[in-house]
């Protein structure tokens, strides 16, 4: 295979797990030709650690927090530009197994794919099966692994999958372009793999495995305080998400379904309840103006303006 492969990897203050995750990058038995670090303007010893450790792999350094969102546009962005035809994307906190890459490379050919996925394992060894998705005929989201009979060496067709390690062909970004900066954080995944499945076919593949160490906070009940602000993002960006790739009925249903999910007794009882109204409401003003939508989608940069100070995160 003559194809180049780019790994791209954005990162926020948590420097040991890019580093573990840099370290599975460089041991992959199928050689990546380069690998892209977007810093999302760390405050801990990212840019030193990268600096001692890895001096072949290229840092973008980014003047202020741009969220997750921010990151995959800009890295994307570089590995596209830097004529790679392939794009592995992930965050820090991903760590592939050192044949992950070279199994999907393998399933591409055989199968003439584009876009896939590997099976997201969490440190429990549990699949993080929520992260592999579909979207049923209410709009509401189910994983394409309940109840599968597939071979496990078939490939499974997905709508939306997470930022855990999908490997992009280059054709790809060439037609649906590059993630949507203003969604800061929560959902970008999936708006981005969603453009993927509905312009050409987004697979997961469960012979390439990759391990994801997260904390798997229910947002209802275990999310610490210091991260409720996320709740804000994860209503918001749901609502516009609806809007750009789902029908009428589904968009309503969906907005149905949120709302009364916020006025549900157990809500009262804490702040929970008012932080996703307010992403509710944003949600709501944004997909029902023309001009907000179109400028929320297509405006790459003062992405502040969609972020209230009262829900940013502490360094932003």
């Amino acid at each position: 295979m003559n194809d180049k492969i780019c790994a791209v990897v954005v990162t926020y203050n948590r420097s040991q797990l890019l580093k573990e995750c840099l370290l599975a990058l460089q041991n992959q038995s199928q050689p990546l030709h380069k690998i892209i670090v977007i810093n999302n303007a760390s405050t801990d010893e990212t840019i030193l650690m990268l600096k001692n450790n890895f001096p072949n792999v290229l840092t973008i350094n980014l003047e202020e927090n741009q969220g997750a969102s921010g990151g995959f546009h800009e890295g994307i962005k570089a590995a596209y530009k830097g004529g790679y035809d392939w794009i592995w994307v992930m965050d820090d906190d991903a760590e592939p197994f050192n044949d992950t890459l070279k199994t999907l490379i393998e399933y591409s050919e055989k199968n003439n794919a584009k876009a896939l996925c590997p099976l997201i394992i969490g440190e429990n060894e549990m699949v993080q099966s929520y992260h592999h998705k579909r979207f049923n005929f209410l709009g509401r989201e189910v994983t394409v692994l309940k109840n599968t009979t597939h071979d496990t060496n078939s490939l499974i067709s997905e709508d939306a999958n997470g930022f855990v390690g999908p490997l992009i062909h280059r054709d790809i970004v060439k037609k649906i372009g590059f993630p949507i900066k203003n969604f800061f954080i929560i959902g970008e995944d999936n708006e981005y793999t969603l453009r993927i499945s509905r312009a050409f076919k987004l697979f997961l593949c469960r012979q390439a495995k990759i391990r994801h160490k997260d904390k798997n906070y229910s947002f209802q009940k275990v999310l610490p305080k210091e991260q409720r602000w996320k709740l804000y993002f994860g209503i918001r960006n749901r609502i516009i998400i609806s809007k750009i790739h789902l029908n009428i009925f589904q968009v309503f249903f969906l907005t149905v379904w949120i709302t009364l999910s916020i006025f549900r007794p157990s809500n009262f009882k804490n702040d929970l309840r008012k932080i996703r109204l307010k992403g509710l409401k944003d949600g709501l003003k944004i997909i029902f103006s023309s001009k907000k939508l179109h400028n929320f989608i297509n405006t790459h940069s003062n992405q502040k303006r969609y972020v209230p100070a009262k829900f940013a995160p502490p360094s932003f």
